[in-house]
């Protein structure tokens, strides 16, 4: 999973390898407040995502937590 601003490994584009970030990515969906990267959102060296998991599932645990209590995330 990419978010908007994470450093990109190494994008190739016609044949060229280079380190990149997610330039942009969903305007509904965030993980630690960053938008989720989806295929065919752009890359900041001018390539776009071309692949991505059709399901992506998460978990949220609270460790310690009494039933009841006031989250803030």
């Amino acid at each position: 999973m990419h978010r908007q601003g994470d450093h990109w490994v190494s994008p190739c584009k016609s044949g060229s390898c280079h380190d990149s970030v997610l330039a942009a990515g969903s305007a509904s969906v965030f993980f630690n407040s960053k938008a989720i990267g989806r295929v065919g959102d752009p890359v900041a060296c001018g390539s776009h995502l071309a692949d991505a998991q059709a399901t992506c599932s998460l978990v949220r645990r609270f460790v310690g937590v009494r039933p009841g209590a006031h989250l803030v995330t």
